[in-house]
C-alpha cells in the first residue's frame, strides 16, 4: 500500500502544473557540463586574474546538475561554452546563483560576471563576509544573439568559499 501511495504522489507531483513563480517557458542556455575552463590569454576578463592562480579539478565540480566552485581550491574560474539557443531582442536571460556564508580574513569582495559574446550582460561584487545567499537576475536584451554565441560565467572571490551556478535560461521575464 505504502508503495502505490508513494508511485502515486510521484506521479501526481511530476504532472503538477508549475508553481506560480516557475516560468513554464523557461529553456536552458548553457549545458551545465559544457563548461571549458578559459586560459588567460582568451580570458575577457583577465584583468581580474592574478599571475599565478591555478583552479585545480577538483575545485570544479557538477553534482545534482549545478557547477558548484570551491574558491579554496579555485579562487579565480573563467569558463566558456556556446549558447544552446538563438536570442532575440526583448528576449530575457535568467542567471541563478546561489552561495554559502561567505568568508575572509580580512574581508574582501566576491564577483560574479556573464558575458554573452563580448557584451558584459550583468555582473555584481558582493561584499565577503556575507550571509548565504540565493538570487536570480533578469537581463533584458537589447540585441539578438544566434546560436552558439559564446557565453562566459566568471567568477573570483577573496577566501574559501562555495558557490553554486544554478542556471542560466531563456524566459519570459522577471
Amino acid at each position: 500500500m505504502r508503495v502505490v501511495f508513494f508511485v502515486m504522489t510521484a506521479m501526481a507531483i511530476a504532472c503538477a502544473e508549475p508553481a506560480d513563480n516557475e516560468d513554464p517557458e523557461s529553456v536552458s542556455l548553457v549545458s551545465v557540463n559544457g563548461w571549458t575552463t578559459v586560459e588567460a590569454d582568451d580570458d575577457p576578463l583577465a584583468i581580474h586574474r592574478h599571475a599565478g592562480i591555478v583552479c585545480g579539478d577538483e575545485g570544479v565540480i557538477v553534482e545534482n546538475g549545478v557547477l558548484e566552485i570551491d574558491t579554496g581550491r579555485c579562487p579565480y574560474f573563467s569558463a566558456r561554452q556556446g549558447t544552446l539557443l538563438f536570442l532575440d531582442v526583448d528576449d530575457w536571460v535568467a542567471v541563478t546563483i546561489y552561495h554559502d556564508d561567505l568568508y575572509a580574513d580580512p574581508p574582501g569582495v566576491g564577483h560574479v560576471a556573464l558575458l554573452l559574446g563580448e557584451d558584459l550582460l550583468w555582473e555584481r561584487t558582493i561584499s565577503i563576509p556575507a550571509r548565504a545567499s540565493v538570487f536570480t537576475e533578469h537581463i533584458k536584451l537589447s540585441r539578438a544573439y544566434p546560436q552558439n554565441t559564446r557565453v562566459d560565467f566568471h567568477l573570483h572571490n577573496h577566501g574559501l568559499n562555495h558557490w553554486r551556478l544554478m542556471g542560466i535560461e531563456r524566459s519570459t521575464g522577471p
